[in-house]
């Protein structure tokens, strides 16, 4: 089965820096499209986190020295490769494609009114995508480790719950369980079954 596939693409991708991740995942959906003719019109999660360790450039940026590396070097790591694979045109290439997102998508929620405006004025030839950059936001899916309610509020402002799946952080040392539960029991009833079991449900057909 593709979901197997991408599961052991997810494992390879640990560790790779951006530019290789994303060699990895293009490489994988040219075989498969080879083989069958499709353009990932199944549901096929490919789960976004890096594993643990120090970020790309965290010594540069004195991260071991605060202990950032987890806080803002991780969140780092992932606005970066979703918003390189939505300004390279990636998402446009694989529309079917199923992304999530860690980190509660890392800055990538807060930073939308930067992304618009940059669309605007920027050059053109600096951007490779056919939609709104908040198109794409909308079409990733995210999971709800914030670790406080109103980040997870916040992004679910912006993309709905209906983008949003359970999330923990575990087995990871600053994993946060009873965080994750205490948080999605504060959102509208709708919202909280949505996240806790529903999403997760209707995208992998379970």
């Amino acid at each position: 089965m593709h979901q197997r596939r991408f599961i052991r693409l997810a494992l390879r991708l640990q560790g790779l820096n951006q530019a290789e991740q994303r060699a990895a995942i293009a490489r994988i959906l040219r075989e498969i499209g080879a083989e069958h003719g499709f353009c990932f019109r199944r549901a096929a999660g490919e789960h976004q986190h890096r594993r643990s360790g120090e970020p790309p450039g965290a010594d540069l940026m004195d991260m071991g020295l605060y202990d950032l590396s987890w806080s803002v070097g991780f969140m780092f790591d992932t606005t970066l490769a979703f918003t390189r694979m939505i300004f390279d045109g990636f998402l446009d290439l694989y529309p079917n494609l199923t992304l999530i997102a860690s980190h509660g998508g890392g800055t990538l929620p807060y930073l939308v009114g930067r992304f618009e405006k940059g669309d605007e004025v920027e050059l053109p030839q600096r951007r490779k995508m056919k939609a709104k950059p908040t198109d794409y936001l909308r079409r990733i899916y995210y999971d709800c480790i914030t670790y406080d309610v109103r980040p997870l509020q916040y992004l679910i402002s912006i993309v709905g719950a209906e983008r949003v799946m359970f999330g923990t952080d575990w087995p990871h040392q600053v994993h946060d369980i009873k965080g994750s539960m205490a948080h999605t029991a504060m959102l509208p009833p709708d919202q909280c079954n949505a996240i806790r079991g529903a999403n997760a449900t209707r995208l992998f057909k379970l």
